[in-house]
């Protein structure tokens, strides 16, 4: 056991070498079963641990004895049925008639009520059979009291509805929290032996019935936090971005076409999908195809990795001296992007990047479109100087709090489309706006336009929390602007009639507007 420990420790770290050492002690009898199980089960990553913890140390367990294709012990005893349930404090109740199963109707909320109560009750016994297990404080314990629902709570497991089907044999343990919780009918993942052992060999004796050894392995979880199952063995994998097909994991490990792919570690790395090649003095998009940035290699003159506790910095200087500094977290997720050195940005920079928290673009002039457009973690650009914006700029952040562009001009469709975390738009020199700036920034309470003459489709559409608005030139719009604020809405119309008709311009400096008070605005 110790040179298996040894090796898991090596390979995924101490904490999950002491997970296997707990819940699968048993495999260490066998010499180097547990690190050939588990290489086949997950690949290695930063977020492993904390994800198994997450799945659930049961399901971790059953996960990796079906990967076994092995059946585990089926516990017997003399005991019945219900006395073994009493040994854990559970009462039986089998049902036989709908009465059986609505006499624990009212232990329900009814937004939490199982299906098994609804119409039909009587065709239910059809299908199944049915059991509830009952604890002594099962009726008395008020859903109000757990403000903090967990599928293992004292409220959870104080009552659970089980189910065996009559053709399958599969077996369903509910939870009194229905779908609240998650997982809600895999109680105990569905294993009787799990309540108390022995029960599933008591039950199939005591009522003649057959109950399906296969454990309930349930990875919709792990899935959710961006797992594929992949390569010969199905190892599960975890992603960073999933795009055209292919998906760009830890540890510079690519998968397409059915096959692992592994970018030479020694002199690149893979951060999200961007390979930083210090052998070629280039960095580029891993697919060349993609319409991307980096799809072209821009070569550079050197990279200096700047290693950390959380996180690591490669500094990237170009042959015109410019420098690039990308900070990744251990997972190879870039987290930052400094380039204070380029005055024009291309269009999709990092446009396909979901977790980049803070860019910094400080002598920018001209930025092109989709800029970080998939960085849903969002929280900061510093882009003070820039003049022109393309389209889809931040267009899926929600998280930056600060606009702040004193000198834009110009920016194209669905500019800060979806954010929810800015309180207030001032852009004193902004003249055009495309369609759907700021749609859906629920959060916008003022807006300060002085100079803006055009804007878009649906600007400002579904804000509906603005207080103050400031846009005295508007000319034109596209249409169905501030359509969610009727006065806004109105506000816009009667500026945009009122300047032609009068074909002049109302001009005030930026300190006037600054200082106006709530008398002064519009509504």
């Amino acid at each position: 056991m110790k040179d298996d420990l040894m090796l898991i420790k090596k390979l995924y770290g101490e904490h999950i070498a002491r997970l296997c050492r707990e819940i699968v002690p048993e495999l260490f009898e066998e010499p180097n079963l547990v690190p050939r199980l588990l290489a086949a089960c997950f690949a290695p990553h930063a977020e492993l641990y904390q994800d198994m913890l997450s799945l659930g140390k049961y399901n971790v367990r059953n996960y990796m004895y079906s990967r076994l294709n092995r059946k585990e012990e089926i516990f017997t005893t003399p005991k019945s049925t219900k006395e073994l349930l009493a040994d854990v404090g559970y009462r039986l109740f089998v049902c036989t008639r709908p009465e059986d199963i609505n006499y624990f109707r009212s232990c329900y909320d009814p937004e939490e009520l199982l299906c098994t109560f609804r119409d039909g009750v009587e065709n239910r016994f059809k299908d199944a059979y049915y059991f509830f297990l009952a604890k002594e404080n099962a009726f008395s314990l008020k859903r109000s009291d757990f403000t903090n629902p967990r599928r293992d709570d004292e409220y959870s497991t104080s009552l659970i509805c089980l189910q065996i089907d009559r053709v399958n044999h599969n077996i369903k343990m509910c939870s009194r929290y229905n779908h609240t919780v998650d997982y809600a009918d895999s109680m105990f993942s569905n294993n009787l032996d799990n309540i108390v052992p022995g029960l599933r060999f008591a039950m199939e004796r005591d009522f003649n019935i057959k109950i399906s050894h296969r454990e309930c392995v349930d990875l919709t979880e792990m899935m959710a936090m961006n797992y594929v199952e992949y390569g010969p063995f199905n190892t599960m994998f975890k992603f960073n971005e999933q795009l055209n097909g292919k998906f760009y994991c830890p540890n510079n490990i690519v998968l397409e076409n059915n096959e692992i792919h592994v970018v030479e570690k020694d002199h690149s790395a893979l951060l999200d999908y961007i390979v930083i090649d210090n052998k070629e003095k280039v960095i580029k998009a891993y697919d060349s195809e993609r319409d991307d940035y980096f799809s072209t290699p821009q070569k550079f003159k050197k990279c200096d990795y700047l290693g950390g506790k959380d996180i690591d910095t490669y500094k990237i200087t170009f042959e015109d001296d410019r420098e690039l500094y990308l900070m990744a977290d251990k997972m190879n997720r870039i987290k930052v992007v400094t380039d204070n050195d380029s005055t024009e940005i291309g269009d999709n920079y990092f446009g396909s990047c979901h977790y980049i928290e803070e860019v910094n673009t400080k002598n920018a002039r001209r930025i092109g479109d989709d800029f970080v457009s998939a960085s849903v973690m969002l929280k900061s650009i510093y882009s003070p100087y820039v003049e022109e914006i393309g389209d889809n700029f931040a267009a899926y952040s929600r998280n930056v709090r600060y606009i702040n562009f004193d000198y834009l001009m110009s920016c194209g469709s669905s500019f800060f489309m979806s954010n929810t975390a800015a309180t207030e738009v001032v852009l004193p020199e902004l003249l055009h706006m495309g369609d759907f700036g700021f749609m859906q920034n629920t959060n916008i309470r003022k807006v300060v336009l002085p100079k803006d003459r055009y804007l878009g489709s649906e600007c400002f559409g579904w804000c509906t929390n603005i207080e103050e608005i400031y846009a005295p030139n508007v000319r034109e719009t596209g249409g169905e602007c501030f359509y969610s604020d009727y006065e806004a809405s109105e506000y816009i119309e009667n500026t945009v009639m009122n300047n032609f008709d009068r074909g002049v311009d109302n001009e005030m400096d930026m300190a006037e507007v600054q200082s106006v008070g709530r008398s002064r605005w519009h509504f």
